[in-house]
């Protein structure tokens, strides 16, 4: 097990954070889960190699709890990498639904989104279906910052997972 700095949590939105991801290497097989622990609410997600990542990621989150909202983020595995993202809903920082906006990030830089928190209309702060597309892979990481599940459940949940890319969803289960 492997303990990272606190200080790797990304709190922000839509600001690059350079260099804050974490790339771990093994010279044999091995299996990575991510664990986020906080005080009353505990959430993993398995870390996917870097030979199944993509370029084309929907994400899938969970609708408003209070002031706390659904958010994505990306991870990029090169440098000059150009990531286009289309919100769903409208983003904390104020870009509209379903207007395209384009990033470039680093090896290892981080970018979050979060969505706007809109009271009273959960479904208006639910990024779920974002399109996110780059010209090189990257990983996806996809959530709520705290959400009520069910819906009435006055009790939230950190919600975490890496996603896989569009290319690898199954057709038939």
């Amino acid at each position: 097990s492997m303990r990272v700095n606190p200080l790797a949590q990304i709190t922000s939105s839509e600001i690059i954070e350079q260099m804050a991801g974490v790339h771990i290497t093994s010279d044999n097989p091995i299996s990575v889960y991510g664990l986020n622990r906080r005080r009353q609410t505990t959430d993993t997600f398995l870390g996917l190699p870097t030979s199944v990542l993509g370029n084309a990621y929907r994400a899938i989150c969970y609708n408003v709890s209070d002031q706390l909202m659904s958010e994505f983020a990306i991870v990029a595995t090169e440098d000059n990498t150009i990531v286009e993202i289309t919100p769903t809903v409208e983003t904390v920082s104020g870009r509209p639904a379903g207007k395209v906006f384009t990033i470039n990030l680093n090896r290892g830089d981080v970018y979050q989104v979060a969505a706007k928190n809109v009271y009273f209309s959960p479904l208006k702060c639910d990024l779920t279906g974002t399109l996110v597309t780059s010209n090189k892979n990257i990983a996806f990481f996809s959530g709520h910052q705290c959400a009520y599940v069910p819906d009435k459940m006055l009790a939230c949940n950190h919600l975490v997972e890496q996603l896989p890319p569009i290319p690898s969803w199954g057709k038939h289960y």
